[in-house]
């Protein structure tokens, strides 16, 4: 008797093991597709969905889950879909979604295969598909300042462990010592949201050095000379720096109690440059104003003083640069401006 139910013990974990094998073995043939998904709409998708153009099937609200009622804008999602391997993956399915504004597209002859799909906003599409087979992309942009004491030659921006570095973002001509430019690179999103990139760089005197963990993002970046690092470093994050020198003469006739100079619209005026005695009548000072490079090698300054009576006066269009500056009583004044570029007599 034991060895008639052995037996039959037997021949029902072969029948289990049977049928797990021709489960296994019809999943393995299934065809799957696999979709990177990148919301662009502009809004949160709350509705996404792929069905099956032949069964009928429609997958649960891909958008969803326990934690989130929909996928964010920007945000980017890995979908799977499977039929079975013997049956037509082309054109088979319909991937269709909702937005939070209430804006609906459906793509009706979407294939088995892996790709990346950019969900569109309306204004966006370019035709009557409302997706696109190609990863959203993200944006960097640097304002690069040539610090470095030479002409850059060569500079790249590019995936670090790459081996095409891509454009010289120099140019042919190079970039000037203490010129700028502006530099954008654009590179598909991924899932974790963070990449590293690579900013090399090589002067004319072949100095060459490299910064291998960029961020995709919006940044000054200042080139330094190798003598001007103050680590491992070869750039600074942050703009490079230009200084004008005034040699400031008091003609007022008085005590000047308050002096600025400061970006024209700012609302903060900064250190108060007559100090706390003030500058007294007669007097001079040297001043200096470091302020941020820009592209255009421009800025527009206000120098404003104020006197012990009482008496205030601003100068709007100051440069950046080495000069002598006349503070003027008002009845020396022969026209509108309240300072003179000159040295008093």
């Amino acid at each position: 008797m034991k060895k008639l139910v052995s037996l039959l013990l037997a021949l029902s974990l072969l029948v289990v093991a049977a049928a797990a094998f021709a489960e296994n073995a019809e999943n393995s043939e299934n065809q799957t597709g696999v979709y990177t998904v990148y919301n662009e709409t502009g809004e949160k998708v709350t509705e996404l969905f792929i069905s099956d153009n032949v069964s009928g099937d429609k997958t649960e609200n891909l958008a969803v889950d326990e934690e989130n009622d929909g996928l964010a804008a920007g945000e980017i999602i890995v979908l799977e879909y499977s039929i079975p391997a013997g049956e037509d993956g082309s054109h088979r399915l319909t991937l269709s979604f909702k937005t939070e504004g209430g804006y609906e597209a459906a793509f009706q002859t979407l294939s088995i295969e892996e790709a990346p799909v950019t969900l569109l906003a309306a204004d966006a599409m370019t035709g009557a598909t409302p997706i696109a087979f190609a990863a959203a992309q993200q944006t960097g942009t640097y304002t690069v300042y040539n610090k470095t004491g030479e002409k850059v030659t060569e500079l790249y921006i590019f995936l670090t462990g790459a081996e095409d570095k891509g454009e010289n973002l120099a140019g042919e001509e190079g970039l000037a010592a203490d010129a700028s430019a502006e530099l954008t690179k654009s590179i598909d999103k991924v899932l974790d949201g963070s990449h590293a990139l690579t900013l090399s760089f090589k002067t004319e005197g072949g100095y060459e050095a490299a910064f291998t963990t960029l961020s995709i993002e919006e940044a000054p970046i200042t080139l330094l000379a190798a003598d001007a690092m103050t680590g491992a470093t070869p750039i600074a994050f942050a703009a490079a720096q230009q200084t004008g020198t005034y040699t400031v003469y008091n003609k007022t006739g008085e005590k000047v109690t308050e002096l600025y100079i400061f970006l024209t619209g700012a609302e903060d005026k900064g250190e108060n440059l007559a100090g706390e005695e003030g500058l007294a009548a007669d007097a001079s000072a040297e001043l200096t104003k470091s302020i941020d490079k820009v592209l255009d090698g421009s800025h527009a300054l206000t120098l404003s003083f104020k006197t012990e009576g009482g008496y205030e006066a601003a100068f709007t269009t100051l440069s950046i640069e080495e000069a002598p500056i006349t503070l003027l009583a008002a009845d020396a004044m022969t026209g509108a401006t309240p300072i003179s570029f000159s040295k008093p007599e």
